[in-house]
Order: C-alpha cells, then sequence, then structure tokens
C-alpha cells in the first residue's frame, strides 16, 4: 500500500548512498568450467610445445573433447604425458572474484595453470588459490592443467570454481526481483541480510516494503502497458534504479523466452542470462530445475546470476525435481508466491498476458489431480484468450534416451488435456537439451539446456528437431500466430519454426 508522509520520512533516513551489491559481503560461489565443459587436449610422449599454457599459444590444432575419461595407449614402459586447455569467462567484474578452487583427482599428478601463470606445484588433489590483481580478465581466461597420469585411463572431470565476495556490506541480499504482471501493476520482491524497515520508491512513489527479512510490494493502480521508473531501499542502501512494465491489454505483440534446467550452472547459466537479457522480453518462463539443491547458498547464487534479467523482466518458474527432492522444498513457494498456497501447495499456476494464458503444472505432484486442474482452467481461458501454453518441468514427450529421462508416462492425461484444448504449445524441461516435435497433436518443446551436464537425443516419429546444446527459447506471438526461435548462448539460431495450434 502506499505509506504516509510520515512513514516516508522515517525511511529516508534509512537511506545513505546507492549501493547495489549481491551477498551482503558473503563469500558466493559457482562452477566456472566443469565436466563437459569443452577442452582442447594433446597427449604425447613427447616434450609439450613452448608456452603451451599461454593464453597466446595457438591451439586450434589439438582435438577437441567433453569427454570424462581419457584413455591412453602406454608408449613403451612409460604413459603419455595429457596436456589440457580449457578457456572460461568471469563476466563483466571480474576484480569481484577473491579465490578460484579447482576440484580435481586425476589418476596421477597435475600441474595448473591459469592465463599463464603457475597456480600450483605438480601434485594431486583440491588446490585454492587467492586471485591476484589484474590476473583474472572478463573473458578469455585459460585454464591449462599438464598432467602425468598413474593409469592407462584418467578421468578429466576437472572443475573450476570462482568465489566472490562483495567489496561492501549492504542490506539488500536478493532482488529486487519482479512477478506476476497484469494490466493494473506487478509485485516487486527483496530481501535482507536482517530485518529492517524497506520501501519501494515507483515512478517517485514510495510504498511501504514492511520491515521483516522479506519484503513485497504487490502494486494495483498502475497503467497497462507501461514502463515506470523503480528502485527499493532498505538498512542504509537502494538497489539500482531499473524500470519494470505493466501487462498489456489483448491485441499487442508480445515475446517472452523459456529456458531450464539451470541449476546455477555458472558460466553457461550466466552467459545464458546475459542472452536474454539482450531479448528483451516481457517475461521469462523456467521449465525447472532453477538450483541443484534448494539450500540457501544455491539460491544465493541463482538471484545473483539472474540478477540482471529479473531486475526487469518478470519470471514464471515450474518446480523441478531439484527443488523437490533436494534441500527445503518450501524455499520453492517461499521465493515464488505465484499460485495458491491452498491448492497443491501453491505450485500450480497460471496466468494471462496479453492475448496469452499460460498453465504451469507440478511434475513432481499428483498429476491426476493436476489434470482435473489444467482442464477447468484451459476451459475458462478460452473466453478470453486466443492461445494457451502448458508448462511443466518433467513433461510427457520426448524422444531422447540414454543420460536423458525420457518421457514422463505419468503425464500422459496432461497431454490428452491439452490435446482437448488446443494448446499452442507444451514446454518442459528435465532432459538436458532441446527437443521439437508434435505428440497427438500437441506442439511440444524439451528445453532443458540452462547449464546442467547436456544429455543425450534420440527420436521418436514425434520428433521434429532436436540437439544438445546449451540453448533458450524466444516465443514471439502475435494473435494466434506463434514463431519460435531457438539460439545458442552466443546467440546463434538454433532452430526456427512456427507453432500452430492444433485445431
Amino acid at each position: 500500500m502506499v505509506i504516509s508522509m510520515a512513514q516516508f520520512l522515517r525511511a529516508l533516513s534509512l537511506v545513505g548512498p546507492t549501493v547495489y551489491l549481491v551477498g551482503c559481503g558473503f563469500w558466493t560461489g559457482y562452477h566456472i568450467t566443469s565436466d563437459g565443459t569443452l577442452r582442447r587436449q594433446l597427449i604425447t610422449s613427447a616434450p609439450p610445445p613452448p608456452d603451451w599454457f599461454s593464453p597466446t599459444f595457438d591451439d586450434s590444432s589439438w582435438p577437441t573433447s567433453t569427454e570424462s575419461i581419457a584413455a591412453l595407449k602406454p608408449a613403451g614402459a612409460a604413459l603419455p604425458s595429457i596436456y589440457v586447455r580449457q578457456r572460461f569467462d568471469l563476466g563483466p567484474n571480474p576484480e569481484s572474484y577473491q579465490q578460484l578452487t579447482l576440484q580435481y583427482q586425476p589418476e596421477g599428478t597435475y600441474t595448473a595453470y591459469i592465463n599463464g601463470q603457475p597456480m600450483s606445484e605438480t601434485g594431486a588433489g583440491t588446490r585454492t588459490w587467492t586471485v591476484a590483481p589484474g590476473m583474472a580478465r572478463a573473458s578469455g581466461n585459460l585454464l591449462a592443467l599438464a598432467i602425468q597420469p598413474s593409469r592407462a585411463q584418467v578421468s578429466m572431470a576437472a572443475q573450476l570454481d570462482g568465489s566472490t565476495e562483495s567489496p561492501t556490506p549492504t542490506a539488500i541480499v536478493k532482488g529486487p526481483y519482479l512477478l506476476r504482471p497484469t494490466p493494473a501493476g506487478i509485485t516487486i520482491l527483496w530481501e535482507t541480510a536482517t530485518a529492517t524497515p524497506s520501501l519501494a520508491v515507483v515512478d517517485g512513489q514510495p510504498y511501504d516494503g514492511g520491515d521483516d527479512r522479506r519484503h513485497a510490494v504487490t502494486l494495483t493502480n498502475l497503467d497497462a502497458d507501461r514502463a515506470y521508473a523503480y528502485h527499493v531501499e532498505a538498512g542504509g542502501t537502494r538497489s539500482e534504479e531499473a524500470q519494470l512494465a505493466t501487462a498489456p491489454l489483448p491485441g499487442k505483440r508480445l515475446r517472452f523466452v523459456i529456458f531450464g534446467d539451470t541449476r546455477t550452472g555458472g558460466d553457461t547459466h550466466r552467459k545464458l542470462v546475459d542472452a536474454l537479457v539482450a531479448e528483451s522480453p516481457d517475461f521469462v518462463v523456467n521449465t525447472g530445475d532453477l538450483v541443484g539443491q534448494s539450500v540457501a547458498s544455491e539460491w544465493d547464487t541463482f538471484f545473483k546470476l539472474e540478477y540482471p534479467l529479473l531486475l526487469k523482466t518478470p519470471l514464471y518458474p515450474a518446480m523441478g525435481n531439484h527443488e523437490h527432492d533436494y534441500g527445503e522444498e518450501e524455499d520453492f513457494a517461499r521465493l515464488f508466491p505465484l499460485g495458491d498456497p491452498s491448492e497443491f501447495a501453491g505450485r500450480v499456476y497460471s496466468f494471462d498476458y496479453g492475448s496469452a494464458h499460460v498453465a504451469v503444472l507440478d511434475s513432481n505432484g499428483e498429476l491426476e489431480d493436476q489434470e482435473g486442474w489444467l482442464d477447468r482452467d484451459l476451459a475458462g481461458a478460452e473466453a478470453r484468450a486466443q492461445l494457451s501454453f502448458v508448462v511443466m518441468h518433467w513433461g510427457p514427450a520426448c524422444g531422447c534416451d540414454g543420460f536423458a529421462h525420457g518421457a514422463n508416462d505419468e503425464a500422459a492425461g496432461i497431454l490428452k488435456v491439452a490435446a482437448r484444448h488446443h494448446v499452442a504449445a507444451l514446454f518442459s524441461g528435465h532432459n538436458h537439451l532441446y527437443e521439437r516435435g508434435v505428440d497427438h497433436g500437441v506442439p511440444y518443446v524439451v528445453t532443458g539446456g540452462g547449464g546442467a551436464p547436456l544429455g543425450e537425443t534420440g527420436r521418436t516419429r514425434s520428433t521434429q528437431v532436436t540437439f544438445a546444446q546449451n540453448h533458450y527459447v524466444v516465443l514471439d506471438v502475435l494473435g494466434r500466430d506463434v514463431q519460435l526461435t531457438a539460439k545458442s548462448a552466443q546467440g546463434a539460431i538454433l532452430d526456427s519454426a512456427p507453432l500452430l495450434p492444433a485445431d
């Protein structure tokens, strides 16, 4: 609600210089490279080329690999050495990195270099290094390993983690982030390190955010399809000034993006977020497994990685099995209060945006009960929406096999409901790949390439396009016309097609 002048003046006394820092001075760590990261490698018994560990060395002739095991052929009585080069980026603020940790247990010993500097003596085990000023850069960093194997098969599952710390503590530790835009308003959420009075300022108007650790302001008096400047304030700090936008009335063109299985996957996740920001979507859908474990440290990392996106773009997530099975599943509904808590614990919900309707399901729950909910929800939406979408984490259609989970047979009833109501598309994740097809007359898209280890593709008669690559999906919607474009983290188009609602 709008606060009084007395409350406003009291809150102003708390506000100091404009500062935005995530983490409240706490360490935040995430994977920079991990098993499955592309690397160049040379296996040889001869001395390596001079300066092979330098960032400027030309390794274009070296073979590439993402496999976690290297099989060696002994050259005489001795095993050959392995020389590995992996590139990694740290993003626009490399100076925020305080330490790097290499977790690697090869069958043998190794020496590590970062950007040409030797970071360890020959040995084995986990190494942690302090990042010296000027040592790291925004992009094009190089991790180089010289491995002396003791067995003919060597694990290549080397994982480089980065830890960042805010140089100055701040009260705001999560957000602000946006949920549920309507033509008349939107919800702003943020968290502080301790319970403290807080407010949101929208278009110059202050709104009381409460004095707990978790803060929320729901606006209901705004104009449709309009951008407003806003920031939040708490504990002597304020977030950066940004813009939020209300939803349009039906009939306007809209764009949304969808991706999933981010699992706080470090560098890949961050690159995808940067790409999504550049798309300027009206809202974002995540198909689930936002984090690897639903614990405080991973949620801190998630919100830090997604801050540039969620600051100005509303998020609609589906609950994944990693939010449900690992850690505190209650965190999901607390962080994303989008559904009615009295129905499916708030994890099943729907929303309208312009002429589109989106229903989000919980594939961890009883899907037979959700079939009835979905049937009623889509029937009600037909009177006001030109087309509808369905989103869930583990969906009923996928031709994939191998590492992938495949299709969710328990969701077959969901597919039948979607077909009965002629939904424009059913989106899912869980399988770490991309697949587009049509099953029982329903266009479907599996998008699980947000940062988790990539899976293996497969095909059925329903499959039209599939690949295992990190990606996101853009949907451009006007009326009943939907154009789908799948893109890589670098913005390259991987798939493009119109989605035609089944009649």
